[in-house]
């Protein structure tokens, strides 16, 4: 009875124990199971920071590559508009040259330099005069040089002598002149047409031409100019470039033509 017993009491603690191992073995593989559990979810997280990562770099780099592209389009937008003004301004500045021109030419002195040709002098080919005015027959003056006659007449009466310089608001500078004192006694104009003269002349504007424009610094007979000048100075400028129109209808652009007057005393 005792050893029935013994070996039931042995069975039961061999149940029990095989129970506590197999509860332990099954407890282990939960653990096992949520330890990796944990692990795959751990390796899902870093593979989800890593896209994201990934992706957040990819988006930084596209960023920059934006704005590197729109820092070019603006640059290239402001280059154009920098060359559109340029050239703008160029033209502008053409177009005022051309105005320029244009109110020059239709002078009567600019049509007298481009249409010498068409006046009908008395003499041989390579001398001659024509007579624009008369004060002893005033009326003479044939039609169509009434208007050259009478601009060169209103220039030498209001050629007199000039007054103090007068400085303007816009840095200019007006210099007052009187009515010429001697404006009663003018008695005849002669054009005279002079071919040695002319070549002489036209030499002279090409060597003064030469001289400004070939060379080092635009040519040493073409200096810089201060920005101001005394007053005086300034006003000797501003009158010489108010006469300086006539060069550029000979074909010129640093040399200038000035009219003046040339003939006998008044005496």
């Amino acid at each position: 009875v005792r050893e029935a017993a013994a070996r039931r009491t042995a069975e039961e603690a061999r149940v029990a124990a095989e129970d506590r191992a197999a509860a332990a073995a099954r407890v282990s593989e939960q653990r096992a199971a949520e330890a990796r559990a944990a692990e795959a979810a751990g390796a899902r997280d870093r593979e989800a920071v890593a896209r994201a990562e990934a992706a957040a770099a990819t988006a930084r780099t596209e960023a920059d590559a934006s704005a590197r592209e729109a820092a070019r389009a603006r640059s290239s937008l402001e280059a154009t508009k920098r060359a559109a003004a340029e050239a703008a301004a160029e033209e502008e500045k053409k177009a005022e040259q051309l105005r320029m021109h244009a109110a020059v030419a239709f002078t009567p002195l600019g049509q007298l330099v481009t249409g010498r040709a068409k006046f009908a002098f008395e003499g041989n080919g390579a001398y001659g005069t024509l007579e624009l005015y008369n004060a002893a027959q005033p009326d003479a003056t044939p039609p169509a040089l009434r208007q050259l006659a009478q601009h060169y007449r209103d220039l030498f009466c209001n050629s007199g002598r000039g007054d103090l310089a007068v400085p303007q608001g816009d840095g200019t500078v007006v210099v007052p002149q009187a009515r010429n004192k001697y404006a009663g006694e003018l008695s005849r104009i002669v054009l005279v047409k002079n071919e040695l003269l002319e070549n002489a002349f036209t030499t002279g504007l090409l060597l003064n031409e030469r001289a400004r424009t070939v060379g080092a610094a635009g040519g040493m007979h073409n200096p810089p100019n201060p920005d101001e000048f005394e007053l005086e100075k300034e006003a000797v400028r501003s009158v010489l470039k108010s006469k300086m129109k006539y060069g550029e209808l000979l074909g010129f652009e640093k040399a200038s033509v000035i009219p003046t007057f040339h003939g006998c005393s008044h005496e």
